[in-house]
């Protein structure tokens, strides 16, 4: 069975479009360098003439061509969409300007082929009433479809996956050094995508090697948003290809600075870059307020001729102009607007109606509530909020289906359980977040993931231990919940203070620190004052070891070398630093703060987290909140709670 060709109101008008250039065509007794009357076929004389529109250098006489093809229907105008990629949905809402206006018209009777079982999602951010939908880009997955294989994101597993769209089978998976939370954009024989590591990856589209990837970020620094260790410059900004040039963009603190980028797509060269708009001096949301301030890119960009529409999140669509990258317009002012779906119109998703039709006379047949849909060759797949991928077709068969069923992970030897344990015993806690120099045997790794509720994060310089250890904590179904895996020199790995409740090594000197105290310094900063702890292992050179760490001499930290490690933990408060213990500060209401350590200028330590459902709102003008002992106490409108000042993760309520 085939699927029909719909008709809209493009499909008329390419139909007179294809009609008079049909006539045009024969009066001239031209066809492809032949007259008419020579041609051997009105087979032969369509397909040289579908041909000529549906690649011709004008998108406006394509998708016109295209749309009055899918109203001629039948066999040939099927296989000439198809082979010029009509057909495909390679882009979120299928083109460059997120029309979803595909000239496939879906079978009216749909049935399943086949089901596969993702893990759960893990959006980045926590859902909250206040965000209005707007913050929804990563509820689940976004996939996109070219060719034979359909590409799956993952804010989970850090990764981008091609499956077969015949049978929902694997063929390859890439990992990124961070969450992947937009649709990829299929290309050519390229796929295209962004992820919070701030990269843009450019892979194979039949192998899913690595061509190329190209930084957004002025820097590989770090710090802990939406409670993952990701790049500064997140890349939220979802690519986009219009005339073989990318767009994508970098960066959503305009404080640090947002870049907004054009590049070849085959070569991956920067045709230019916007880095300046994040120190415009604006008006700000609320009435009356100016500040510096600019475009926070959460979501997708649209391509029209002439411009881009950079989708901004919380904050309205800013508009570009697509030659130079110049902001031409972005009204921060218009507070109740935003979101992370744009068109070449402006802000919002465009509905395709057949599609969503179909969607709904299946609704039974979907669990977990729909997130997105597409069409592509005939088929209709759609992804429910649960992290499930449906594909149905017009056939009637048997489903296939591939469940999610996580192996169970094992150390291969006992030899670091003991340490394993000690570790968890002395630091008195069984969460918060971890880092771990190198990867070692990765059995400290295992049993510490086994043993706590820790979220570690594992800097490893080889690429194919990398590689192994992604896959098992995948298939474990650990990856991005409880641990990540990040391709980097563990001695000089680049991330914020203060964030680790525990700070680890199998070998610390296999992992690059040796007796270097500029080094030792950094990685003992990065422990959490109030109890941070650190084993350094050191089978041979612990004196060296110990003598840097002692001369490091970093604020609270203690260090005592044990047998064949070192230890090392941070007390608190770290020097200089006040509380605030009270409404106005302390038992005398003095509203003053002794804490002389927070100077400008200042950065983002963390971000995101638990939602605010047990926080007073603001604009009550409630009690403060207050800090002490390094926690944050809330109130809220029937709780009390504390988080930590240095990750923000929730201790209690």
């Amino acid at each position: 069975m085939t699927s029909g060709f719909g008709s809209t109101a493009t499909g008329r008008s390419g139909q007179k479009l294809l009609t008079v250039a049909l006539m045009m065509a024969l009066a001239a007794g031209v066809l492809g360098g032949q007259s008419v009357a020579r041609a051997e076929s009105v087979e032969e004389t369509f397909s040289k003439f579908t041909e000529a529109l549906l690649y011709h250098e004008s998108l406006e006489v394509r998708e016109a061509a295209a749309h009055a093809l899918s109203r001629i229907g039948g066999p040939e105008a099927h296989e000439a969409l198809l082979n010029a990629g009509f057909l495909d949905w390679p882009m979120w809402q299928y083109d460059a300007a997120r029309s979803a206006n595909t000239p496939l018209v879906l079978a009216e009777e749909l049935h399943v082929q086949w089901v596969r079982e993702l893990p759960a999602p893990k959006r980045a951010w926590r859902h909250q009433w206040d965000h209005r939908g707007k913050l929804d880009f990563d509820v689940s997955y976004a996939p996109v479809v070219k060719g034979a294989h359909i590409f799956v994101p993952s804010n989970v597993t850090d990764s981008v996956t091609a499956y077969r769209i015949e049978d929902g089978a694997e063929v390859w998976r890439f990992y990124a050094d961070g969450p992947v939370r937009v649709a990829p954009v299929a290309w050519e024989d390229r796929v295209f995508f962004v992820s919070d590591d701030g990269h843009l990856y450019c892979l194979d589209a039949a192998t899913g090697d690595l061509a190329w990837k190209f930084s957004g970020a002025p820097s590989d620094h770090r710090l802990l948003g939406n409670e993952r260790i990701i790049s500064f410059w997140a890349a939220r900004g979802g690519p986009v290809v219009k005339d073989g040039t990318l767009y994508f963009a970098a960066g959503i603190w305009p404080m640090h600075g947002v870049f907004v980028y054009a590049l070849d797509a085959r070569s991956g060269d920067v045709v230019w870059v916007n880095d300046t708009t994040s120190s415009e001096y604006v008006q700000l949301p609320h009435g009356g307020a100016t500040g510096i301030g600019s475009i926070a890119p959460q979501g997708y960009i649209a391509a029209t001729a002439d411009t881009l529409v950079v989708a901004g999140g919380r904050t309205p669509p800013a508009f570009l102009n697509r030659h130079t990258g110049a902001l031409e317009e972005v009204a921060l002012r218009a507070k109740p607007a935003g979101g992370y779906a744009v068109h070449g119109g402006g802000q919002g998703m465009q509905r395709n109606a057949m599609v969503a039709a179909r969607v709904q006379a299946l609704g039974e047949q979907i669990e977990g509530g729909v997130f997105y849909q597409l069409a592509a060759r005939d088929r209709l797949f759609v992804t429910a909020k649960d992290g499930t991928l449906y594909c149905f077709g017009p056939e009637e068969t048997a489903p296939v289906r591939h469940d999610y069923r996580p192996a169970e992970l094992r150390p291969r030897t006992d030899a670091w359980a003991t340490a394993a344990q000690e570790l968890l015993d002395g630091l008195g806690e069984s969460d918060g977040y971890a880092l771990m120099l190198g990867a070692g045997s990765g059995d400290l790794l295992r049993e510490l993931l086994l043993r706590s509720e820790l979220h570690i994060a594992v800097a490893e310089a080889d690429g194919a231990r990398v590689q192994a250890l992604r896959d098992e904590l995948a298939a474990a179904g650990l990856y991005g919940r409880r641990a990540a895996v990040i391709e980097a020199n563990p001695a000089t790995f680049a991330v914020q203070p203060y964030l680790f409740s525990l700070v680890v090594s199998e070998d610390a000197e296999a992992a690059g620190l040796g007796a270097d105290t500029g080094l030792m310094a950094h990685v003992l900063d990065r422990l959490r004052p109030y109890g941070g702890v650190a084993y350094l292992g050191a089978a041979a050179g612990l004196d060296a070891l110990a003598e840097a760490a002692q001369a490091a001499a970093v604020d609270q930290v203690s260090v005592e070398a044990r047998e064949e490690y070192l230890f090392a933990a941070r007390g608190g408060p770290l020097t200089g630093a006040g509380q605030w213990t009270h409404q106005y500060a302390d038992s005398s209401n003095t509203n003053f703060s002794p804490d002389n350590r927070v100077k400008t200028p200042l950065g983002i330590l963390w971000f995101g987290g638990p939602c605010n459902s047990n926080i007073l709102p603001r604009h009550g003008h409630g009690p403060l909140p207050q800090a002490v002992g390094g926690r944050l106490i809330l109130l809220g409108v029937e709780t009390i709670s504390a988080r930590c000042v240095y990750t923000g993760r929730e201790l209690w309520v």
